[in-house]
């Protein structure tokens, strides 16, 4: 099975259960933090170029995980994303055939600074960091890399239905790192920084299921299961 179709299906189980399993309280203090919490599971699958040493190549990354959003008073939400973080193409003739397998920790800041009726719109701060690593019997591949993003949306909403379109900036700085037959580190950066994003979200009782994509300086589509408590 494809690593995006695991990733879905893993995504999907746990949205599944997330929805069914646990009672909605939407708006209501979380008993940990005493603060709304936005909590989610999510599968990516993103594809971008990277510039290396005037090299410009193609790379397929897959992401499953989860995030946990708190809501402060003032508007403003923020937490962390954590999980799985896998290269499967990266368009490298040296590294055909060698899939990298780790992870990826970020931290995520948003706020609404304007909400008027079924409108809002929404601004995005997010620090990534992700790790991953792969080998065959001749070499050895390690990347480690750091994405910032910055981004704006707006959202309509139409009774049970939540449509959203907007754009965002990503810086990429990482390294490569190959041992084995082959020897080098390369440091590379995302070669267009600015993407257009469009999704729409079912809103199902306390919770969310949604179907996001971007195009640009990033191609991806994104699956997503998200609940309040």
């Amino acid at each position: 099975m494809p690593p995006i179709l695991r990733n879905a299906s893993a995504a999907l189980l746990l949205g599944l259960g997330l929805q069914t399993s646990l009672p909605a309280h939407a708006g209501q203090p979380s008993t940990f933090t005493g603060r709304p919490v936005d909590f989610a599971v999510y599968a990516t699958q993103t594809r971008s170029s990277w510039n290396s040493d005037d090299r410009t190549y193609d790379v397929r990354v897959d992401e499953v995980g989860f995030r946990w959003i708190e809501r402060f008073s003032n508007g403003i939400g923020a937490g962390l994303r954590l999980g799985y973080s896998g290269i499967s193409d990266n368009g490298r003739p040296e590294l055909a055939g060698i899939s990298q397998n780790g992870g990826h920790l970020g931290l995520v800041v948003n706020a609404v600074p304007l909400q008027a009726g079924a409108f809002s719109l929404t601004t995005l701060m997010d620090a990534t960091y992700r790790m991953t690593s792969g080998s065959n019997s001749q070499r050895k591949v390690e990347n480690d890399w750091a994405t910032l993003t910055a981004g704006l949306s707006g959202h309509l909403r139409m009774n049970s239905v939540r449509l959203s379109l907007g754009a965002d900036y990503q810086v990429v700085s990482g390294t490569e790192r190959i041992s084995g037959d082959i020897n080098s580190t390369r440091h590379f950066s995302a070669d267009q920084p600015l993407t257009g994003t469009a999704g729409i979200d079912l809103l199902v009782g306390g919770g969310r299921i949604g179907l996001h994509g971007e195009t640009g300086g990033r191609n991806s589509y994104s699956l997503t299961f998200s609940r309040d408590f």
